[in-house]
């Protein structure tokens, strides 16, 4: 693309999840995750992602999307998987 935005490894787009299911995802990220106390718990979507100096030239309309009451819903009360 000749056109495409600069990209910067410093910088993605990642979903967080809520707080009431931190405690399971947490657990298994003890178990498997050798990052758990380098990065929270998220889920990237877009790496890498545009300099922090663009942000406000950003499209909101994939923001308001992802700010959408509860996009991506499961519930939290399961055990974690072994």
């Amino acid at each position: 693309m000749k056109d495409a935005a600069p990209k910067t490894p410093t910088s993605a787009v990642v979903w967080i999840p809520p707080d009431s299911a931190l405690p399971t995802i947490q657990a298994i990220r003890r178990r498997y995750d050798r990052h758990l106390q380098r990065w929270m718990p998220h889920v990237t979507l877009l790496y890498p992602f545009r300099p922090r100096e663009n942000f406000d030239c950003i499209d909101p309309v994939p923001y308001q999307g992802l700010a959408a009451p509860n996009p991506l819903t499961r519930p939290t009360n399961a055990e974690p998987p072994i």
